[in-house]
């Protein structure tokens, strides 16, 4: 019964923040906090942390206690349960108090009005309006430690590294319900009122007392506080971080996971050369025989991707994927000209592609390559469109029928995403004939 109407005692938060300054302006002329009852109860027993319950009356806090005894007296007279734990707090007074120096501290003099401490902003205030109108001068800053309130506050000892107090609303009061999972399913399992009417001061205090924060990792740092680059309630901790680069897949810009075969079992290699060769290098049963769970978890712990430009980035998420694309023009030449099975032409390595003869110029003695900086279509009657620009020195590749191109692409990161046009043609001694364009870019992949 006592807990219900105490339920209905709570005071409003102005109320409380002036009934703590005459409280503490009370303290600073008799030296001790005012007890409403019993006057030396809080003076038997030595007080606790102001948001810790306890068996005994008051807590150490001068200021806190007055703000809350003030609203509560129960509170210095009896015991500093739950319940005055979550009024500290729904009063405004800071579980984790910051260090001196911050902006708006209220032991640094400064221009503008007031401080950030709600409790002894107040206490201050009630005393001095000056401080609260003008600006919190020096002499302000006296008021505040004449009262009693700490200048230097340090973080809680063996605390929690983040202030759940602002992180979530789980310590003051409101409608149904906290922003913080864990605390409020602890809170109301215990008690189904906070879920299912209001979030009052009891529920409060009681996530004050039972209330454990949501830590998936288990690093003593709530999850709320750690970071959440998708802000799906998940640390990034937490997430899946395929590549094991500390950025979880779904913020990943570059994810190796998604973009390359390094991180799954298949055969023998993986798509990425900079991480098949140092997996590789320590492992060749990974490029000999398979690419097995084993040579996956390399990839994340050795493996190092190819970054050309040391940009950070690596190669294959900056467009540096090799490419050949088919192009026969209009009206459309013959498509003999193919594309190098292996892929597209990779900088430091060969580019092999290929005629085909069956129907076009099957007579032929030579086939040539035009390699051109940009397409073109122009007609050219009895040879067929030309695809190319012909410029003021065409590099011309050529290879007596019927032989295998392996063009040498020489290594350069400038050269890295450069598209070029390349037609094939033919010859057999007598006539000369034009085949479709390969467009290419030059790529590491």
């Amino acid at each position: 019964m006592m807990l219900k109407l105490r339920r209905l005692g709570v005071g409003s938060g102005i109320l409380s923040c002036i009934a703590a300054a005459m409280l503490c302006m009370e303290f600073a002329a008799t030296g001790e906090a005012a007890q409403p009852a019993s006057p030396g109860a809080a003076a038997a027993t030595a007080a606790g942390d102001c948001f810790t319950p306890s068996g005994t009356p008051g807590c150490t806090d001068a200021c806190i206690q007055a703000a809350v005894c003030a609203v509560d007296s129960f509170c210095c007279a009896v015991a500093w349960d739950s319940i005055c734990v979550g009024e500290a707090t729904s009063i405004g007074c800071p579980a984790c108090p910051g260090s001196c120096g911050a902006p708006g501290d209220c032991f640094t003099a400064t221009a503008a009005p007031g401080c950030t401490d709600a409790c002894i902003q107040a206490a201050v205030c009630a005393a001095d309006p000056f401080c609260c109108a003008t600006s919190w001068d020096s002499i302000c800053v006296g008021e505040a430690t004449s009262i009693g309130c700490p200048a230097c506050p340090g973080s809680c000892v063996g605390g929690p590294t983040c202030d759940l107090t602002v992180e979530t609303d789980c310590f003051m009061t409101h409608g149904p319900g906290c922003s913080e999972s864990c605390i409020e399913a602890s809170v109301c399992a215990a008690d189904p009122f906070c879920c299912a009417t209001s979030w009052d001061g009891i529920c409060v205090g009681e996530a004050a007392s039972i209330g454990t924060p949501c830590d998936c990792d288990v690093d003593a740092t709530p999850d709320v506080c750690e970071p959440d680059c998708d802000a799906d309630g998940t640390p990034d901790d937490c997430e899946l971080d395929g590549d094991g680069n500390g950025i979880p897949d779904d913020c990943d810009s570059c994810n190796l996971h998604v973009v390359t075969d390094c991180f799954s079992t298949h055969g023998p290699g993986c798509s990425e050369p900079c991480i098949e060769a140092s997996v590789c290098a320590a492992d060749p049963f990974c490029c000999a025989t398979a690419w097995d769970s084993i040579c996956a978890s390399e990839a994340i712990s050795i493996g190092t991707p190819c970054d050309c430009d040391a940009s950070g980035t690596p190669d294959v998420c900056e467009g540096s994927t090799s490419a050949q694309v088919i192009r026969a023009g209009t009206p459309p030449n013959p498509l003999a000209f193919l594309p190098d099975p292996a892929g597209g032409p990779i900088l430091g390595g060969t580019w092999s592609p290929f005629f085909d003869h069956t129907s076009f110029l099957p007579g032929s003695l030579l086939d040539l390559i035009l390699v051109s900086p940009s397409p073109v279509n122009i007609v050219l009657p009895g040879y067929g469109t030309l695809l190319c620009t012909l410029t003021a020195s065409p590099i011309i590749v050529s290879v007596a029928t019927p032989g295998t191109f392996a063009i040498p692409v020489p290594f350069s990161c400038g050269a890295m995403g450069i598209t070029l046009c390349t037609q094939g043609g033919s010859t057999d001694g007598v006539s000369f004939a034009l085949a479709n364009a390969l467009d290419v870019t030059l790529g590491l992949l």
